[in-house]
């Protein structure tokens, strides 16, 4: 993780998040039950485990490629993706992520 710091250029690439900043405050924003997740590997930290589950659903990353650059095994990779993707859901599903109806009509294009 510490080399993401300095790279905004890999950080987009793997994440998807402008730069480093970003994805530590994202990290942040899903509060301490981060550290206290059930599945947690010993071997990474809770932010290199969200680094592995933002980099697989963005570039498609297969777990043995994970495992590999990890030097952890693709169970182990399995279950830290589990494990991540379902508290993100829970932690982000109270996020209003649709406009408003106002907003919706206020934006609608005009029909002559």
């Amino acid at each position: 993780m510490e080399m993401l710091q300095h790279d905004s250029n890999a950080v987009q690439y793997y994440t998807g998040f402008d730069d480093f900043e970003h994805l530590f405050f994202f990290f942040q924003c899903l509060g301490q039950a981060a550290n206290n997740l059930k599945y947690q590997s010993s071997l990474m930290s809770p932010q290199e485990q969200l680094f592995v589950t933002l980099m697989k659903l963005r570039q498609a990353q297969d777990n043995k490629a994970i495992a590999i650059l990890y030097n952890i095994s693709e169970n182990t990779v399995s279950k830290i993706f589990r494990t991540w993707v379902n508290f993100m859901y829970f932690q982000l599903k109270e996020i209003d992520t649709w406009p408003s109806n106002d907003n919706v009509k206020e934006y609608l294009p005009g029909f002559a």
